[in-house]
């Protein structure tokens, strides 16, 4: 029984140097219903191609998982699977239509609704977590923080109406890295405009070009009358 555990025993304690390197992304859709679909992922490097190595690293993706969405592959409407991807090992949760209410992160709802906006508010903060290396007094940053990745990418149904992040179209992104901490916040409406946000810039690029040559035409009218 030793010699079976002991490979596993050798790679955990491997992994400790590592700190905490590891790789946190989220992408997620939240529809006009208030419910939550996408998926999860958490890993951790994969320090040795084996199954001591994997169950490693699905140990300690799972620890990492059962801090910040404590109970979320119990749910309702998720299922998780375990994910290999380039050196990184751990589990993928899929969500699909998770009422808003139930996806917390840190004990808290990831999104709330307030009244016909969606509202997000979330440090991404591990310095607090167990076992997390910290910078040396020096500055230099601590073991894993620069291979590591903390990723949420979110899709409101309407109009993004404030955020700190990258939006692209009707998506918000944040990332870092888990020795630099961030507070994501993003407000947006819960349903989608009357019409697409291109054709509103359409419409006014239309109207701004026709007033524009309406006064050229005014214009080269009063010249031609003084000129008569």
């Amino acid at each position: 029984m030793q010699r079976r555990w002991r490979p596993l025993l050798l790679t955990l304690l491997a992994m400790l140097f590592l700190g905490g390197c590891v790789r946190a992304e989220a992408d997620l859709t939240v529809s006009p219903e208030g419910e939550i679909s996408g998926t999860i992922l958490f890993a951790t490097p994969l320090t040795e191609a084996s199954d001591a190595g994997r169950a490693a690293s699905a140990a300690a993706a799972t620890a990492i998982e059962g801090r910040v969405v404590p109970g979320l592959r119990d749910l309702s409407g998720v299922s998780a699977a375990a994910v290999e991807r380039e050196g990184w090992y751990g589990s993928e949760l899929t969500l699909t239509d998770v009422p808003i209410a139930d996806l917390l992160v840190n004990g808290a709802p990831l999104i709330t609704q307030v009244g016909e906006e969606y509202v997000l508010n979330l440090p991404l903060d591990t310095s607090a977590q167990p076992d997390v290396p910290v910078a040396a007094a020096d500055g230099t940053r601590a073991p894993g923080a620069d291979l590591s990745v903390i990723r949420l990418s979110i899709e409101f149904p309407g109009v993004i109406e404030e955020t700190n992040g990258t939006v692209e179209g009707s998506a918000v992104t944040w990332q870092t890295t888990y020795d630099q901490p961030l507070v994501a916040s993003a407000t947006a409406a819960t349903t989608p405009a009357t019409f697409p946000e291109w054709i509103w810039k359409a419409l006014i690029w239309g109207v701004g070009g026709l007033v524009v040559l309406a006064i050229a035409g005014l214009i080269t009218v009063g010249i031609r009358s003084r000129n008569d």
